[in-house]
């Protein structure tokens, strides 16, 4: 999974949301995560998931790799829910220690 939606699951959510892609800005799937508000204002944050989708498909294979990225997407955002909803926020940029500073 890509360190900013990692980033993104550590700083604990309200909720998230997982949008289609729009053919308009060409844009693929994304992840919308609510913090919340404050004073008025939703706070926020979108996650461009990396998954390539055709937004004019013109054959059977751009079509069935836009089945196989809708599915992708959906892992992904299943398994950002159930992080949250469990509480288990994964450790990023952990490096294993040597000797000496172990």
């Amino acid at each position: 999974m890509d360190k900013k939606i990692l980033n993104l699951v550590q700083a604990k959510p309200k909720s998230v949301s997982l949008i289609d892609p729009n053919k308009k800005v060409k844009r693929g799937y994304v992840l919308r995560f609510n913090y919340g508000s404050v004073d008025g204002k939703q706070i926020r944050k979108d996650a461009y998931l990396k998954i390539d989708f055709n937004h004019f498909p013109k054959n059977a294979f751009d079509r069935q790799q836009n089945n196989q990225a809708g599915k992708e997407a959906n892992i992904i955002f299943d398994a950002v829910k159930t992080m949250i909803k469990e509480g288990k926020y994964p450790i990023i940029g952990s490096h294993s220690l040597n000797d000496a500073e172990n």
